[in-house]
């Protein structure tokens, strides 16, 4: 239960991220470290779901995969 706290924080987190960076894409000057901080929210929230999918789920993953 306490793992799909952290991936809907992380979700949070991600989103965050993910509106900064496209604030800071507003300017020429800014937009390329815009681009890199959208880009590690992304890879943030798809790491912690797959966490979630994979190692720390209660049922075995090949059973998660088969659902």
């Amino acid at each position: 239960m306490l793992i799909e706290y952290i991936v809907g924080l992380s979700g949070l987190i991600a989103a965050g991220l993910f509106i900064y960076g496209l604030k800071a894409m507003s300017s020429p000057v800014t937009a390329v470290s815009g681009i890199v901080t959208a880009g590690y929210g992304m890879v943030f929230v798809v790491g912690a779901t797959f966490l979630n999918l994979f190692n720390i789920s209660p049922m075995p993953a090949r059973t998660c995969l088969l659902t």
